[in-house]
Order: C-alpha cells, then sequence, then structure tokens
C-alpha cells in the first residue's frame, strides 16, 4: 500500500478515548496510537477482544471498556476509567433501521440518542479534555440523494435531506461553545480496512463475495450497474484515516474546522475489478446488475461450510458487512468526489494512498488473518 508517511505528532501525554473502539476505524485508530506510543481507550458495546502485544514490539497496550451507550447506567459505572482522556474521537454507528427505544426516538433516531448521552454522561466528566473529533461522511453533502456538486467541499450548504450528521455536529458546535474543549469534525468517505464486522466496509464486501465466486467455481461478474463500473470514486484508507484523527486532535490549527479525508485519488471499478478477479484466479465475465443483499444470504450455509473448512475468523454472512450498503457503492452512476484542499493547507500531507494498491493489499490482508479462505 502506498502510505509513506511520517507518524502523526502527537505527546505521549495524549490519551485518546476512542467511541466505537472495534469497528474499522476504531481499529485502525487504536493501533495507530499503540505504533505511536499513544495511549488510548477503546469503548464498544461488544465484548472486546484485548490485542496481544509483546513487549518487544514496543507498542503501548490499549485499555478496552465494554459501554453500552444507549444505557445511562452502563456509562456512568464506566466513566471513572476514562477520566484520564484527552481527545474523544466519536466513531461509534448504530444500524438506523434498529427498532428505537422511546427515549431514542425522542431524539430523531439511535444515532443521535448515542451522540447526545456520550455529550450529556461522559465529555462532562472527562477533566482533561482538550478536543473532541466527530467522523462524519459525504452523506453530509447528499450523497445518498442523488448527483452534487463534486468536487464537494466543507462550505457547502447542507442538502434538504436531515441526516443524522447534523444532529451530532449540531450538537457538538453548541456544547463546545460553552466548553474548554474545541472540536474538530472529519468527513471521510467509504472507510476500507482489515476489520471484519463493519457493516460500511465495501472492500471486505467485495472480498467475500470473490470468494464465494471462486468456491463456486464461477466468474466475478461485477454484480453493480454499467454507470457504477465506469464512474469516478473515492475511498478512504482507514489507516491514513487513522493518522489524520490523530494529526486532528492534536493539531491546534484543526480547532472548529470540518476537514474532508480521502485517500487524494479517484478510481473507476473498471479498472480494478479484474485485478481483483486475478487475485481469485477467476475470470471477470460480463457485468451482470444484481443484488447482493438479496443474494448472499442465500449462500450462508456455503459461507458458514468454508468458514469451517478453512479456518476462518470471519462472522457470518450477515454480520460480516452490510450488503445493501455495497450495493449502493457498486451501483452509484454518478461521481462521488471531495475536495481535499483544506485538509492540505492546514497541514496534513499523508493523503497518498493509491486506491487501486489498497484494495488488493486489503484481499491479501484479508487472506493472512484468515477472514477469507
Amino acid at each position: 500500500m502506498a502510505l509513506e508517511s511520517k507518524l502523526a505528532a502527537a505527546s505521549t501525554s495524549d490519551v485518546f478515548l476512542v467511541m466505537g473502539g472495534t469497528g474499522v476505524i476504531g481499529d485502525s485508530l487504536i493501533q495507530s496510537c499503540q505504533q505511536r506510543g499513544i495511549r488510548s481507550i477503546a469503548v464498544s458495546r461488544r465484548s472486546p477482544q484485548q490485542r496481544s502485544v509483546s513487549a518487544s514490539d514496543k507498542k503501548t497496550p490499549a485499555t478496552y471498556i465494554a459501554v453500552d451507550l444507549a444505557d445511562k447506567a452502563s456509562i456512568s459505572s464506566s466513566t471513572q476509567h476514562m477520566r484520564d482522556s484527552t481527545v474523544l474521537v466519536y466513531t461509534a454507528y448504530c444500524d438506523e433501521a434498529a427498532v428505537l427505544s422511546p427515549n431514542q426516538a425522542e431524539f430523531g433516531g439511535p444515532n443521535q440518542y448515542l451522540f447526545h448521552n456520550v455529550m450529556e454522561h461522559v465529555v462532562p466528566f472527562l477533566p482533561n479534555l482538550r478536543r473532541i473529533v466527530l467522523i462524519e461522511g459525504v452523506k453530509a453533502y447528499g450523497v445518498h440523494l442523488g448527483p452534487f456538486k463534486t468536487p464537494a467541499a466543507e462550505t457547502d450548504p447542507r442538502p434538504i435531506d436531515s441526516v443524522f450528521y447534523f444532529f451530532q455536529e449540531d450538537l457538538l458546535k453548541e456544547k463546545g461553545m460553552k466548553a474548554n474543549w474545541t472540536w474538530t469534525v472529519l468527513r471521510p468517505d467509504a472507510v476500507c480496512g482489515p476489520t471484519a464486522g463493519f457493516p460500511m466496509n465495501v472492500a471486505l464486501g467485495v472480498a467475500v463475495y470473490a470468494s464465494i465466486c471462486q468456491e463456486l467455481r464461477v466468474p466475478l461478474k461485477f454484480p453493480g450497474s454499467l454507470g457504477g463500473y465506469s464512474t469516478l470514486s473515492q475511498v478512504t484508507d482507514s489507516k491514513l484515516l487513522a493518522s489524520a484523527i490523530i494529526w486532528a486532535g492534536t493539531t491546534s490549527a484543526c480547532a472548529h474546522e470540518v476537514i474532508n479525508v480521502t485517500n487524494g485519488d479517484l478510481f473507476r471499478w473498471e479498472n480494478v475489478w479484474p485485478k481483483i478477479a486475478k487475485l481469485f484466479e477467476v475470470d471477470t465475465g460480463p457485468l451482470q446488475q444484481v443484488s447482493l443483499a438479496k443474494q448472499m444470504p442465500q449462500y450462508k450455509r456455503l459461507w458458514d461450510a468454508m468458514r469451517k473448512t478453512h479456518s476462518l475468523t470471519s462472522p457470518s454472512i450477515d454480520e460480516i458487512v452490510s450488503w445493501g450498503f455495497v450495493d449502493w457503492l457498486l451501483t452509484c452512476d454518478y461521481d462521488v468526489i471531495s475536495n481535499v484542499n483544506r485538509l492540505r493547507k492546514l497541514g496534513f500531507h499523508e493523503a497518498t494512498v493509491d486506491t487501486e494498491e489498497m484494495f488488493l493489499d486489503l484481499v491479501k490482508q484479508f487472506k493472512a488473518q484468515k477472514t477469507i479462505p
């Protein structure tokens, strides 16, 4: 992967508190903190897996805390373990289709409710807090509604559709007006990384689909639309994003800034798809648009058998990724481009990931860590 970067500057006295610490973004951030000698605290609802770190690696182990952000009692019982935090990174996400409790419905949805709980029941108990970094996405520009102005700039007006990002951002700014801490908002797009179980990891979705095609000995046909195959797209490598988060969380120039973060290049699926097929030793075949959200659950038994045969560590077929999200990305037939000039002007110069290389490297990582055969 073409990520030749200097480590982002951060003091070893910093302590990063990562909400959503076991997702693809949080996991990469925790590992980046470890490599830089920065203390980190990973918060997640599911029982976290403590990463084994050998003394010879000279890394800084992370602290993992299981907390249900929808449960105020769960939060209150855990804040004592978060008090040393200097930078809070909010990357937690809940499926918006989740059944809403009366409390969640009052705030408009689960993601609004979870963020509200953090701002009300965590932030006031962090005496050393200096910066909050909120992770958003390009829905802030209306990408989910149809073609939009590209390259999308941070100063573009909000779309009429109300997404949960805006509730979170407005609450962050409101609280920040009277606080001793500052805030930064980062807007990556389609984050890709080696962590399994994150619903919007399109790289993993493609890799699992390709693995099943390989198992069935059928061509790896592009399942999206013709327009989706040829249009310009962008993604954000999770390691690059982690570096940007550390930079944004510790750089004074990033205070009260909204910043786009992508790999810095663009790609077309038509160029990378044959290369992915070659890694799996299958042909590509003609384009045939199918819904992976409908097709992939039918291969649950096959995937379970593959997991057993190859001793895979990955989740079941219906938990490994959001197939509906993968469908959307592969059928999006209009350009999705973010302007990353502000990122560079503020001093971050690591946006040099080659996206095609990233996809191929991630496939190799998925194989090496037994996520796919």
